[in-house]
């Protein structure tokens, strides 16, 4: 360990090591300057290895990108935000109403969290209110207004549901939409369309029809939800973390993070690592068996008169079986997350936290004072499990961001493919094309995609009102 208070040069060296976690680095600087740069980076890489700070780390990135939205496509590895930045709607003034097309429904996403963290806050008190009730004699005074109250909040609570169930998948379909736009706007420049299916090597794209169609909506979809779930999860995390503090102090309030944080770092050993590429190749052979079928269907004619019937059937019948395969292995993995994610929080929080606050009290109570001990506890146990969902929605929103990686990737790849395109035929039409009333080519090599020559030394004039007839066999390059 160093001493405290390092020199310059060492608190740069250890804020700026290769194995320093990139969002970390303000706080290893403030712990370099404060224990010294040895000391801060041992306790950087100790955190490193408690993976419920990549949750943190995670979750407090995203909201500081999602409030300054440039900051979305720094990282041009982040596949997840790259499309976040693509899809953002802006809340500045005097913006297109394309790319101010969805402030409302995040706006009424935000409201609607906040209006059920205080509804869920007057539900904790009135059950307090309703225990105290329970458990006097005077039982018949105030239960009208107890059953009242507890009517409004259940219908507040519904239509707090519908509507950001409503604004969720309102997003969606605004999400989808920016997002396919930004897709087209490269997919039909320059035929680029006709190119990235027909580029040589690995370059091509084969199942590009798939990934602007049913690709970019189930991403754009799951995009809303990681957004969704961010904003639920904030506000009631943060208030009743400070309610049960105020209420029962700051040991007691810490016990649901505790828990959580034994709970995460247990699963995560547990959980399967491979969920995400596991819903890729089940894209991917989904992909493979539908360009399967539209081949089918485009060489139909051919299939029937040169009698490929059982040929085509089985190239169909192992495309398929790959699809089942895929889908099976992504059944299992996904039902092994499941099981372990229920019994480690769904049910496993439930119980234990349970069991915790009904501890009885060191000091023993007072009979005149059971009432309002046993009231406080419900209480308790009542903020308790908010900020467990709360916690909850907030790995879940981590989990989502990692699952979905492999498909924002393939969404990613796919414009940078196109812009990549896009520019080389820019370049050549840039240097081979000139205005002006004639037609003419001087020298010209037409090619394929996959570099096929076509056409060499392709020479002739065509004037202003003259017409000229293309002729030639089937490939020779006549619509090229």
């Amino acid at each position: 360990m160093g001493a405290k208070g390092g020199s310059a040069d060492q608190i740069e060296k250890a804020a700026s090591k290769p194995d320093a976690l990139s969002t970390t680095q303000p706080l290893t600087r403030i712990l370099a300057m404060l224990l010294g740069a040895e000391t801060a980076m041992f306790l950087e890489r100790v955190m490193s290895k408690i993976k419920i700070v990549g949750v943190i780390t995670y979750a407090t990135g995203l909201t500081r990108d999602l409030l300054d939205p440039s900051r979305l496509a720094r990282d041009p590895t982040d596949y997840v935000k790259r499309l976040l930045g693509i899809v953002w709607p802006s809340f500045a003034e005097n913006v297109p109403v394309d790319r101010s097309e969805g402030k409302v429904q995040l706006t009424t996403l935000v409201v609607v969290s906040l209006l059920r963290t205080v509804l869920m806050n007057r539900m904790a008190n009135l059950t307090q209110r309703f225990n105290q009730f329970i458990h006097t004699s005077h039982r018949k005074t105030g239960v009208t207004s107890l059953v009242s109250e507890a009517a409004v909040f259940i219908v507040a609570g519904a239509a707090l549901t519908a509507l950001r169930q409503h604004a969720t998948t309102s997003l969606a379909v605004v999400f989808r939409s920016r997002l396919t736009s930004a897709v087209h706007s490269k997919y039909f420049k320059h035929s680029a369309y006709y190119h990235i299916s027909n580029l040589p090597g690995r370059k091509a794209i084969p199942d590009a029809d798939q990934r602007v169609s049913s690709e970019v909506a189930s991403v754009a979809t799951r995009l809303t939800n990681l957004v969704a779930l961010l904003v639920k999860a904030v506000p009631p995390l943060l208030w009743f973390t400070y309610r049960l503090w105020a209420a029962r102090g700051w040991r007691v309030a810490i016990v649901p993070h505790l828990y959580l944080l034994l709970a995460y770092e247990g699963a995560q050993r547990l959980f399967p690592k491979n969920i995400g590429d596991l819903y890729r190749k089940k894209a991917m052979a989904e992909s493979g068996f539908n360009r399967g079928l539209s081949r089918l269907m485009t060489h139909s004619e051919a299939v029937v008169s040169l009698g490929g019937a059982a040929r085509e059937k089985s190239i169909l019948d192992e495309l398929f079986s790959k699809v089942h395969t895929a889908a099976i292995d992504l059944h299992r993995g996904t039902s092994l997350f499941g099981l372990i994610f229920k019994i480690a929080y769904s049910f496993g929080c439930r119980t234990w936290l349970t069991c915790f606050v009904m501890l009885p009290p060191a000091v023993p109570v007072a009979a005149a004072n059971i009432p309002a001990f046993y009231a406080s506890t419900r209480f308790s146990l009542q903020i308790m499990l908010e900020m467990l969902v709360g916690n909850g929605n907030l790995l879940t929103l981590h989990a989502t961001a990692m699952h979905m990686t492999g498909s924002a990737k393939r969404i990613c790849t796919l414009l940078d493919t196109l812009d990549d395109l896009n520019n080389e035929q820019a370049d050549r039409s840039t240097g081979t094309m000139r205005p002006g009333d004639l037609i003419e080519f001087a020298n010209v090599e037409i090619q394929t995609p996959s570099q096929h020559m076509l056409v060499k030394d392709l020479n002739f004039t065509l004037a202003r009102g003259e017409s000229l007839l293309l002729t030639g066999h089937n490939g020779a390059g006549k619509s090229s």
